[in-house]
């Protein structure tokens, strides 16, 4: 089997690169990817491109004619994003589309990895968005995943857009993902400044990259949902962060999602309601962020 992955340099995709490495020994993982791997490198094949876009997204899947695509690069960054919408959408909508005409013409199965973002957050239900609630991304980054995920459904007949939470985990070569930031302060004793009104459902991302290598051999397509099994809010999160490890609390500066400067375009309440994909489809539980950030040490 020849599986391609993209964003394989990426955080999460680093992720499902060591889950596919260890749990597809006969498989041919290959990355397609804008620049090569640190601490993987000589453990995939790797396409190298500077660009994505619509056109090479579906050149590299009739070159390299995989049986399953499992695409997770994106400009994931909201602020850059404003700053240059051109290119977000060129990245997050073409080239997804692109993807999706590749794997359509190959037979191949697709797996969009897409965000909780596409939901504007101020009306979050109780249990958190489902697959049916209709999504009003209300950001740049949002609203070119959710053109992104209306192009790859109309185009694979075989794909299922994914839709994760914010994730969490150890330190993978140079990436080290949302909790950096977070660390990196506590351990130097400055301020950690966390928002008290945003809340997600965040996840182990070990755990979400086996989920997603687990759907990619399924047939099951359609939109699922992705998150951990608990709403908490940045601070709530801070604080599990600092008593996990030992940092002092005290740290944490309270603050508002209004005294951003990206205030405009960010979410209040984007939690998951993940029944639909962990217990009726995958049959698996993802843990709590308490228990989650018992299962790795930081660095």
């Amino acid at each position: 089997m020849t599986i391609l992955l993209t964003g394989a340099t990426g955080y999460l995709g680093s992720a499902l690169a060591e889950v596919l490495i260890a749990d597809q020994p006969g498989a041919q993982v290959v990355s397609l990817t804008r620049r090569s791997h640190d601490y993987l490198a000589g453990s995939l094949e790797e396409v190298l491109s500077p660009e994505m876009n619509r056109e090479v997204g579906e050149k590299t899947v009739l070159k390299v004619q995989p049986e399953v695509i499992i695409h997770c690069a994106a400009v994931a960054s909201s602020a850059e994003c404003e700053r240059n919408q051109d290119e977000a959408y060129r990245v997050n909508t073409e080239f997804s589309w692109g993807l999706a005409e590749g794997a359509h013409s190959v037979g191949a199965r697709m797996i969009h990895v897409s965000t909780d973002l596409v939901f504007e957050g101020a009306t979050c239900p109780e249990g958190g968005f489902g697959e049916s609630d209709l999504p009003d991304p209300v950001s740049i980054y949002a609203k070119s995943k959710l053109a992104a995920e209306e192009k790859v459904v109309e185009t694979c007949s075989n794909a299922a857009i994914c839709r994760i939470c914010l994730l969490y985990g150890a330190r993978r070569g140079t990436k080290v993902g949302p909790l950096g930031w977070m660390i990196h302060n506590f351990k130097s004793q400055r301020p950690v400044p966390l928002y008290f009104d945003e809340w997600r459902t965040p996840a182990f991302v070990d755990e979400v990259a086996s989920a997603l290598k687990a759907l990619s051999l399924r047939q099951e397509t359609g939109i699922f949902h992705l998150g951990g099994p608990e709403r908490v809010s940045r601070v709530e999160f801070g604080r599990l962060v600092a008593d996990r490890y030992g940092f002092s609390a005290g740290l944490i500066k309270e603050k508002s999602r209004h005294e951003s400067e990206s205030a405009g375009f960010r979410a209040e309440d984007v939690s998951l309601n993940s029944t639909l994909l962990c217990e009726s489809v995958l049959q698996i539980f993802l843990s709590s962020p308490e228990r989650g950030l018992s299962l790795f040490e930081i660095s």
